[in-house]
């Protein structure tokens, strides 16, 4: 295989590094390494579906905060709209364009 001399060669493969040392083979398998990686990734990915969880909560809040300022508003109109028709009055400001 290798001559007694050579310390150490290098090879990369699918599953870690090969190396050859006083004619023997040995094999150093990286699952530690892997599975370090592995859960790494998983954590990150974690995060990162927790800030998307977060950012669309806040979304919804804020989406039900205007859905609510609207109906209020409408609610303001209709009440204004039912004063001026009880009372028979024309709002002051009826075109403030034109002038009054």
């Amino acid at each position: 295989l290798l001559s007694i001399y050579s310390i150490c060669y290098v090879a990369t493969s699918p599953r870690g590094i090969l190396c050859a040392s006083t004619d023997r083979l040995m094999f150093w398998n990286f699952t530690s390494v892997q599975e370090e990686l592995e859960k790494k990734k998983a954590k990150y990915a974690e995060k990162m579906k927790n800030k998307k969880a977060i950012a669309h909560r806040e979304a919804e809040e804020k989406r039900a905060m205007v859905v609510a300022r609207r109906g209020e508003e409408v609610l303001k109109a209709e009440e204004m709209a039912a004063k001026y028709r009880a009372t028979g009055l024309a709002p002051k400001k009826l075109l403030g364009c034109f002038g009054a």
